[in-house]
């Protein structure tokens, strides 16, 4: 049983944030602050009420690039609550695989930014074997003992009891620790039946994998049919996009054409990722460029650097998703052409092994099916796959 709410990211060269003390919505940051966060009110208060009602167990979807880990900040900030976070995809990105050492790194650095505010902490991490308490924080000692991540939790539901306050472990991306030695569904699915003051919440990009990976249909997996809120980030309609672009250029004191607005809202079709990067491209660099043409494509061969790091990793699996990406990107969208456009590029490829890259595809996000077609499911993956691979 389950309750569902319908209701990203990158590394930027971008300092600004704010002007004149006003936070921005073009912001190449994610948002922390309730005010940063644009029309996602009701997802917001979601999460809230969850954690209000008692639901110990949150699951935060959508694709790439629509605001996820935002949300996530702010639900954390408005919460009141202690809160442990750790980013999935930043533990991955150190060695394409998230070892116990990275973990317990991050961990470790979490409780004490933790301990900082609730010096009461310290007293119990100190009874888990394998942490020290070292003036005023703790440091983890694997030589000795490595600490178990159990026994951990333990000593956190402890004293969130004694305190009496529930304590938030959110997991940012955490589909990302299907690569790992970190047994998480295992964790969770222990700590649900466990540890009462214990919340968790997590949020996922590649819906398809993400899914897979908690296994809530899989009557094998620990996590199958654990009670839940499902809270599912949609696409800006055309009306939000529209606000938001206006506003925005706005907080930077720009007037565009309503040409300008619909040109960016038909290109980048209500990822607000990609509205806000764009945004705060075109108001920092992009507006001294008049030709509407050569503005979208200096920004598309710019932020496809972000994304060519990302489908790099992909095709370290299969280079045949390079044939695949770049067949729905020029149009081929049905079954049958991208497979005949596979077959015309010398790609040899059985039908049961390209259904099987087709629906990895959509697990990763990269594509979506509407009717009997492929899509691409981003402009600026639909950018490279024509251009660059």
């Amino acid at each position: 049983m389950f309750l569902v709410y319908v209701v990203e990211k990158f590394k930027y060269r971008g300092e600004v944030s704010s002007i004149g003390g006003r936070y921005l919505y073009f912001s190449v940051f994610e948002k922390k602050c309730r005010e940063d966060l644009f029309d996602r009110d009701d997802e917001l208060q979601a999460v809230l009420n969850a954690l209000d009602r008692g639901d110990r167990f949150i699951v935060i979807k959508g694709v790439r690039r629509i605001g996820k880990s935002s949300l996530l900040n702010v639900a954390l900030s408005e919460s009141k609550l202690p809160y442990i976070k750790v980013d999935g995809r930043r533990l991955y990105s150190e060695f394409g695989y998230i070892t116990r050492d990275v973990f317990y790194r991050v961990l470790e650095s979490e409780l004490n930014r933790l301990v900082g505010f609730r010096k009461s902490l310290l007293r119990y991490l100190g009874s888990v074997k394998g942490i020290s308490v070292l003036g005023s924080g703790v440091v983890f000692e694997p030589s000795k003992r490595e600490p178990y991540v159990f026994e951990i939790l333990d000593q956190l539901n402890e004293w969130a009891g004694r305190i009496g306050e529930k304590l938030i472990l959110a997991f940012d991306e955490a589909h990302y620790f299907r690569f790992s030695v970190i047994r998480l569904q295992e964790l969770i699915a222990s700590s649900l039946d466990r540890h009462e003051y214990l919340y968790f919440i997590l949020t996922g990009s590649e819906v398809g994998l993400f899914e897979e990976f908690l296994g809530f249909k899989d009557y094998e997996s620990p996590l199958y049919g654990r009670y839940r809120v499902e809270i599912y980030l949609d696409r800006f309609t055309l009306e939000v996009s529209r606000r938001f672009l206006i506003e925005g250029f706005s907080q930077y004191n720009l007037n565009v054409s309503e040409e300008f607005i619909d040109k960016i809202i038909e290109v980048f079709d209500g990822l607000v990722g990609w509205l806000s990067y764009f945004g705060y491209w075109y108001a920092t660099q992009g507006s001294i460029v008049k030709d509407l043409d050569i503005v979208f494509k200096k920004f598309l061969e710019e932020a496809s650097g972000v994304v060519l790091n990302e489908i790099s990793h992909l095709l370290k699996y299969s280079p045949r998703y390079r044939f695949i990406l770049k067949a729905i990107a020029r149009g081929y969208t049905r079954w049958s052409e991208i497979y005949r456009f596979l077959l015309l590029n010398g790609v040899k490829i059985g039908r049961p092994r390209y259904n099987v890259l087709l629906k990895k595809l959509l697990d990763y996000s990269y594509i979506k099916k509407k009717d009997d077609s492929y899509i691409m499911a981003d402009p600026v993956i639909k950018y490279v796959a024509e251009n660059k691979l």
